[in-house]
């Protein structure tokens, strides 16, 4: 059936998404950071694991049956209904189905510590252990294992274990036990080699680790994360390799940053890197916090340095994955790309 809606919709995805110990609407259908101070569909975090849990499948299927009942007129919700879709590009009129179980686990839960500093972040890594955070610390793994009991996210669910600083996070172990032997991915800045994470690496094919390292330089690394210490991370992700039990553990991320990461050596120092890891397959993102508020020049500098990127990686037979970019914009990569193979390395 033809309705409005989008992908992280239908495959039911649950974000649990930014600071947890407030009144915000934590539970969400995505994290997208829309314009204006729009907010994404998403539920309280007050109630019991019961009521949140409850709260978020039925805010999930209003959106669906909203979208049918109102065909056309779904992309004119008003500004009480499920707050920002209408001005998310994922929100389109295609020919949907819904997906009947969870099948993307999101935990960007704070607060949470990193000691990194990226010029691109804002989040808050200020951590402080009070009542109120282990209360809703707390809460938040009941909401899973009860979702776990009711048996409502799926065996192949992929889990994103992105709560600040894994390695250095208070609640580690439980974030440990929880999706070690998942399909899960631990996002981490790679500063600390965590014995207890290459364990998992080591037991687990389906587990990984996620870093943006964003730079080929040691010059770059401290320009975009605050810290000159790119050898030891170069090290740790070379440590982390050895630990993996297959090919594949390691994904790293590229976050496009026009003028400041896109030099040549550094997209050849980078290439050199992937290589030295075995990594075959890189996620190029760019900066979501500009995604709806950059000039018409920011984004045409932006889609070339994608563009250059992505012509490094074909010439190194690099499988490359867009990630957060608005579909005008992979649509513009491909306009702007003169190598019509490239495609043939995009996956989806």
């Amino acid at each position: 059936m033809s309705y409005y809606s989008c992908y992280k919709i239908m495959d039911q995805g649950l974000n649990i998404d930014g600071r947890i110990d407030g009144n915000g609407r934590n539970a969400k259908l995505c994290c997208e950071r829309l314009p204006k101070g729009k907010e994404t569909p998403g539920v309280s975090f007050k109630g019991t694991a019961e009521e949140i849990l409850d709260d978020f499948l039925a805010l999930r299927q209003d959106i669906i049956d909203y979208s049918i009942k109102e065909g056309d007129k779904a992309k004119d919700i008003g500004e009480n209904e499920w707050l920002g879709c209408k001005y998310c590009d994922f929100f389109q009129k295609e020919n949907w189905e819904p997906k009947p179980f969870i099948n993307y686990v999101n935990l960007s839960v704070y607060p949470a510590p990193c000691q990194c500093n990226c010029c691109y972040c804002t989040v808050d890594r200020h951590w402080d252990n009070t009542n109120e955070i282990k209360i809703a610390y707390e809460k938040l793994f009941n909401v899973l294992e009860l979702a776990d009991s009711r048996k409502i996210i799926s065996p192949d669910a992929q889990w994103q274990i992105s709560s600040g600083e894994i390695t250095i996070h208070p609640y580690k172990q439980r974030f440990y036990k929880l999706a070690e032997k998942r399909k899960a991915t631990f996002y981490t800045n790679g500063f600390i080699f965590d014995k207890e994470l290459a364990r998992i690496l080591e037991s687990n094919p389906k587990a990984k680790i996620n870093i943006s390292v964003d730079a080929g330089t040691p010059e770059t690394w401290e320009r975009v994360k605050g810290f000159d210490n790119y050898k030891e991370v170069y090290n740790n992700l070379v440590d982390y390799h050895k630990a993996s039990s297959h090919s594949g553990q390691i994904e790293l991320k590229y976050i496009v940053l026009p003028g400041i990461n896109d030099s040549k050596k550094d997209y050849n120092e980078f290439i050199k890197l992937m290589k030295k890891l075995e990594v075959s397959r890189l996620i190029i993102a760019r900066d979501t916090g500009t995604k709806y508020s950059i000039s018409k020049k920011e984004r045409l500098d932006l889609l070339k340095s994608t563009v250059r990127l992505i012509d490094y990686c074909y010439r190194n037979n690099i499988e490359v994955k867009l990630s957060f970019f608005s579909e005008k914009e992979e649509q513009g990569i491909f306009r702007r790309n003169k190598i019509k193979k490239i495609k043939r390395i995009l996956s989806k």
